[in-house]
């Protein structure tokens, strides 16, 4: 049989920019990174007209990523497949592929949120460690009563003008980094107490907490464990814009510019409440915010 006859699980992964579009997830009317991929790759006849790219993982207006993944089944050689699909596409590309024989799962994600470089480094560390590990992580997500979850890593480095934190682990919910990221800024400027995001923690209250801003937040990379190989872009991609710089400067750079046009919303959000998980009563404690 033709090799090219073959059917393979082909595996790509994705960047975009998130103002772009309205999230990732397909939504009728609206411009998501699903649509975009799945109008094109049908424009250009890589996938069937009742067909529809999913990826791995959903990202919210604004969030971009540099490590999103769909997987499609296809005939058509890897490498035609992810140039002929980067040739039409617009503010999403194709950045790498793999193929496998098997459907992969999520093993680890990374996600990672930029900061001016005005926060000190050692602070943030101290206040990170509160989220590491296994904890009840519903005051932090929405949707669930009751949400345990892992963190197994956040790291924290400085880069020249802006400070980078990078969350690692397997589950991450809606708004969960943001609302992570927010409470880290309020216990950094003392408008919340550490006790507090304690028993949070641990279950025994719940916390209502803002959300940082989006802009700031990418989805760094996704962990299915298999290698990807970089695309090397055929003569009529090499002009596009996305190749002037390598993938990562260019949209690294567009992030850190939305961190500092908008890094003053970071701290905005609802105010603060406590509810006790056990009985649902609201204490008459409340935040100074």
């Amino acid at each position: 049989m033709n090799s090219l006859l073959t059917v393979n699980m082909l595996y790509v992964k994705t960047a975009y920019i998130g103002n772009a579009f309205h999230g990732s997830q397909t939504q009728p009317d609206y411009r998501t990174v699903e649509g975009e991929l799945t109008e094109k790759a049908i424009k250009v006849g890589l996938i069937g007209i009742n067909d529809r790219i999913r990826l791995y993982s959903r990202t919210d207006k604004w969030v971009s990523a540099i490590g999103n993944i769909f997987r499609v089944k296809t005939s058509i050689d890897p490498a035609i497949f992810v140039n002929r699909l980067n040739r039409v596409l617009k503010d999403v590309y194709c950045t790498g592929f793999c193929v496998d024989t098997n459907p992969k799962e999520v093993i680890k994600k990374r996600y990672s949120y930029f900061l001016p470089a005005e926060y000190n480094k050692e602070e943030l560390l101290k206040i990170a460690k509160l989220f590491t590990g296994t904890h009840h992580f519903d005051s932090f997500t929405k949707g669930f009563d009751k949400f345990y979850a892992n963190i197994d890593s956040i790291i924290i480095l400085e880069n020249g003008n802006h400070i980078k934190i990078s969350f690692t682990g397997k589950k991450f919910k809606w708004g969960m980094i943001r609302k992570i990221v927010w409470t880290m800024l309020a216990l950094y400027d003392s408008r919340l107490d550490v006790q507090s995001v304690k028993k949070a923690l641990d279950g025994d209250i719940k916390l209502h907490v803002g959300l940082a801003d989006p802009a700031s937040l990418y989805l760094e990379d996704i962990d299915i464990g298999i290698p990807f190989i970089p695309i090397v872009p055929d003569v009529e991609s090499i002009n596009k814009y996305i190749y002037r710089h390598s993938v990562q400067i260019l949209f690294l750079n567009e992030l850190i510019d939305e961190c500092y046009m908008r890094s003053n919303q970071s701290l905005r959000g609802n105010p603060i409440r406590y509810t006790n998980s056990k009985t649902n009563d609201i204490p008459a404690k409340k935040s100074s915010i």
